[in-house]
């Protein structure tokens, strides 16, 4: 009989622990795994929510300065053929330049699914894409240079890529001072990537 109330108890204390402690005990460690998880996430978005103020100011900083345009035009999210074509040739204008024989490269002459006109929209891997646009001119070899030198001054991204010329032919088949040249051009914009 000393011993019944002993083991009676033993069994109690262990029907209790696996019926009712145990699942409880079960059901705390995965409330605190959830808990940890959710401070995990907090922490992150008040990083993220931070890193957005932050990046919110200096945005608002190169909007207020006029910055955020020229860096718009310097590398945009699209291309807009009319435009580009519109910048160099005034580039041309002010080099008493006239440009002719003007063509995009074959692969990106897909029009814009918005109905943007003249707007180039093309998917890639890459955070930027780019395009060729060819045309020749005649002109001076030193209206070439100062073309030349203000296409690298201008404020979009441009990279000369070919450029070829001929010396052109008067009437009576004498050579001219003028040349006739033909630039290729690759412009930048990035993509949606």
């Amino acid at each position: 009989m000393n011993l019944f109330i002993p083991i009676t108890l033993i069994v109690i204390s262990i029907g209790v622990f696996f019926t009712f402690i145990d699942p409880n005990y079960q059901e705390i460690k995965k409330l605190q795994e959830v808990k940890r998880d959710y401070e995990s996430k907090i922490s992150k978005s008040e990083e993220i929510r931070f890193k957005r103020n932050k990046l919110a100011k200096i945005y608002a900083e190169l909007e207020k300065n006029g910055d955020l345009d020229r860096l718009n035009k310097f590398l945009p999210d699209h291309i807009n053929n009319i435009e580009l074509i519109v910048d160099l040739d005034r580039i041309a204008k002010k080099n008493n330049i006239r440009i002719a024989d003007i063509s995009l490269s074959k692969d990106f002459m897909k029009s814009n699914q918005k109905g943007n006109g003249g707007v180039i929209a093309v998917s890639g891997t890459k955070d930027y894409d780019s395009t060729d646009l060819s045309f020749s001119f005649v002109s001076s070899y030193a209206n070439f240079k100062n073309f030349i030198n203000d296409l690298r001054k201008s404020l979009r991204l441009l990279d000369v890529t070919s450029v070829s010329f001929n010396q052109e032919l008067n009437s009576d088949g004498k050579t001219v001072d003028n040349f006739k040249f033909a630039v290729t051009v690759r412009a930048y914009w990035l993509t949606d990537n």
